[in-house]
């Protein structure tokens, strides 16, 4: 056998005990000093490997086991609930954050938006659809009809989106109307 399947085997099986092997660890040093690192890392695994279980966690186990009621009632093995002004305060400083940060990040932006001279491209962009039509009803005068048509039509459709939108919601909306009278159950 050489070094290569000796370690093979000292890996994958590091108490052998084959004559083989023995003989081959007594002449070559550099294999038996490899099954001694080998060793003490195996002896380094297993002590990080040890788990030991929580006394309380066992307690509970066994107060588990020895009642098995427990298990009907689950509330009854919870940790308690963090207090509600906790809670409130949590999200209060979340809620605080992601404001903060939102108007860093637009005061950054309005800062690199100055310096590249992005708010003269965005006035542009703005100013430009008027000075289309502008132009638009300068080449051809008759187009403004054509352009007041459809101006006066994009004005009833957003009055009927308003009146979808409004129905949609009171369609959905069912009020809880609650008489005086309790029902008899037969």
């Amino acid at each position: 056998m050489d070094c290569k399947e000796i370690r093979e085997y000292i890996t994958l099986e590091p108490n052998d005990e084959r004559v083989e092997i023995q003989t081959h660890l007594l002449q070559c040093t550099s294999c038996a000093d490899y099954r001694r690192r080998q060793h003490s890392l195996d002896v380094v695994l297993q002590a990080e490997m040890r788990w030991e279980t929580p006394a309380d966690l066992t307690a509970r186990l066994l107060n588990i086991a020895a009642n098995p009621a427990l298990l009907a009632n689950p509330t009854v093995m919870l940790q308690p609930r963090p207090k509600g002004w906790h809670v409130v305060l949590v999200y209060t400083v979340t809620i605080m954050a992601v404001i903060l940060s939102i108007a860093m990040g637009v005061q950054i932006f309005g800062l690199l938006a100055t310096q590249i001279g992005l708010q003269s491209t965005i006035d542009q962009l703005v100013i430009w659809p008027s000075q289309a039509v502008a132009q638009l009803i300068q080449v051809l005068p008759e187009s403004r009809y054509v352009i007041d048509f459809f101006l006066q039509a994009r004005t009833y459709l957003l009055w009927l989106l308003c009146v979808a939108v409004v129905w949609a919601v009171l369609d959905r909306w069912t009020p809880q109307m609650s008489s005086g009278r309790s029902q008899v159950q037969a």
